[in-house]
C-alpha cells in the first residue's frame, strides 16, 4: 500500500477525500480498531460538496459558493438515512459515526468521547495536511 505523500495533487473532491483516507488508515493519533471507522467518515465528510458539484455540472457558474452550512445541510440531508440505519444495525459504531459528523444529535452514555475526539483530531489533521 502506497503512501498518501505519493498521491497526485488534488483536483477533484473525491481526491480529497481518498487522500483524507490513506492519512486516516496512516494515522498514529488513532487506535488500529478506529483507522477504518475515521477512513469511512473521511470518505462521507464531503458527500455535500460531491452532491452540489453534480447538481452544477453542465450549468454555469452560480454568483456565489456554497457556505460550509449548506454543503453540511446537503451531506446531512443524503445521509440521514443511511446512518440512521446503521445507528439501528450497529448502534455503538453508528452513534459514534455521527457524533463524529456532527450529522445528528445524540445522547448516548455509552459513546467514549475521548475516541470521538482522537478521530474528529485525526480527520481535521488530515485536513491540514492536504486541504
Amino acid at each position: 500500500m502506497g503512501s498518501s505523500d505519493d498521491w497526485p495533487q488534488p483536483v477533484l473532491a473525491i481526491d480529497l477525500s481518498l487522500q483524507g483516507v490513506w492519512h486516516a488508515l496512516e494515522s498514529p493519533r488513532l487506535m488500529r480498531h478506529e483507522r477504518a471507522m475515521a477512513a469511512w467518515i473521511a470518505l462521507l465528510e464531503d458527500c455535500g460538496l460531491y452532491l452540489y458539484q453534480l447538481e452544477r455540472h453542465g450549468r454555469q457558474a452560480d454568483e456565489s459558493a456554497p457556505t460550509q452550512n449548506d454543503l453540511e445541510q446537503l451531506r446531512n440531508d443524503a445521509l440521514y438515512p443511511v446512518l440512521r440505519q446503521l445507528r439501528q444495525r450497529l448502534p455503538r459504531q453508528g452513534a459514534a459515526v455521527c457524533a463524529v459528523m456532527g450529522a445528528e444529535e445524540y445522547d448516548d452514555e455509552s459513546l467514549d468521547e475521548q475516541q470521538i475526539a482522537r478521530i474528529r483530531s485525526a480527520l481535521r489533521h488530515g485536513v491540514a495536511l492536504h486541504g
